[in-house]
């Protein structure tokens, strides 16, 4: 409902009346509870927009037992968890045609004490999407394991009801397309492998590795990972890695790739031609030069936040645990 000023507030009825329908099924196309024809969900969604009609979530969670919320559990911390802006639009996207909104709270290290912190006590959502990766806040699994509410994990490795995207076989794509490039010494390239604890590496690193070594053996050729920074500048990392003994001519990027690829540029390589450089996820740079000269495989970040927003309804509803979803990206490979 909606009141403006000493004007009543717009109800179902009032809809209803405007349209010719129902109070039932002017409630029913507006909450997107049951399927009516195309027609008469526009022509009551039409009147609802011209009379100003909002619901009233306070009656609407009192009536139903729903809040028409989710939240999203999150952290400042990018170690911890990060937030791709076409992630947070596909849960946005597919709320909105569900007509729910989102909650974004933070849990709050400095009052896990407990199983149950103060500032999500009352956090009103019928369901959570939690965006954790890799180290978990102290107190945060406690927490889950006591907590009412049905819940989907983003971007976690494994178990029931989590998606993330498919890191190994976006890797082994990604490397297979090299392959069929012609080149036969691709290096797999990751600057921080040993440095950061096994808690605080981002999961994927192993798993990208993994989807090289696969298709790096399946093809019969040599492995050639270089896991660890380098000791000279890149420009001097870059023209060691293409001498002997490594002599590559193309490299899957774990980190690096924009340095390795301005590098290369800078001392008159010719990319792709001289040397195939690849990563996978969203290129850190505004140039569409460089994007036509270096491979990558795009994660369908979108897609992974309306998968979850629906896996979530469906735990809301009733549905049992589901398994871990992978999700693939898409191949772009640069014209020789």
């Amino acid at each position: 409902m909606q009141q403006r000023g000493n004007q009543r507030p717009v109800t179902l009825s009032d809809i209803a009346k405007a349209t010719g329908y129902s109070r039932f099924t002017a409630g029913h196309v507006l909450k997107g509870t049951k399927p009516f024809p195309e027609s008469t969900c526009r022509k009551i969604l039409a009147a609802a927009k011209r009379l100003g009609y909002r619901p009233n979530a306070s009656a609407t969670a009192m009536r139903y037992g729903r809040f028409q919320a989710v939240g999203l559990l999150t952290d400042q911390n990018i170690l911890r968890s990060s937030l791709p802006e076409l992630l947070l639009h596909g849960i946005l996207a597919r709320l909105d045609a569900l007509q729910h909104h989102l909650i974004v709270a933070r849990f709050p290290e400095a009052e896990a004490t407990g199983s149950q912190p103060r500032s999500l006590s009352h956090l009103m959502v019928d369901g959570l999407l939690l965006n954790f990766h890799s180290e978990f806040p102290e107190g945060l699994l406690t927490w889950l394991a006591g907590s009412p509410f049905p819940l989907v994990r983003i971007n976690q490795p494994s178990g029931k009801d989590t998606i993330r995207p498919d890191d190994a076989r976006d890797a082994r794509t990604l490397t297979e397309g090299m392959i069929r490039s012609g080149h036969r010494r691709i290096a797999f390239y990751c600057a921080h492998y040993h440095v950061h604890l096994s808690l605080t590496r981002h999961f994927s690193v192993d798993l990208r590795l993994q989807g090289y070594r696969q298709a790096i053996d399946a093809a019969g050729l040599e492995r050639i990972e270089i896991l660890d920074h380098l000791p000279e500048s890149i420009p001097e990392s870059l023209a060691a890695i293409l001498k002997p003994p490594r002599s590559c001519t193309a490299m899957v990027c774990y980190s690096g790739l924009n340095e390795m690829a301005l590098a290369a540029l800078a001392h008159g390589m010719r990319l792709p031609q001289d040397l195939l450089l690849a990563g996978i996820g969203e290129l850190n740079t505004d140039s569409d030069f460089l994007r036509e000269q270096i491979g990558y495989m795009t994660i369908n970040w979108e897609l992974i936040g309306t998968t979850a927003v629906d896996l979530l309804f469906a735990r809301i509803n009733g549905a049992p645990p589901q398994p871990c979803r992978l999700v693939p990206g898409t191949l772009t490979m640069p014209k020789a």
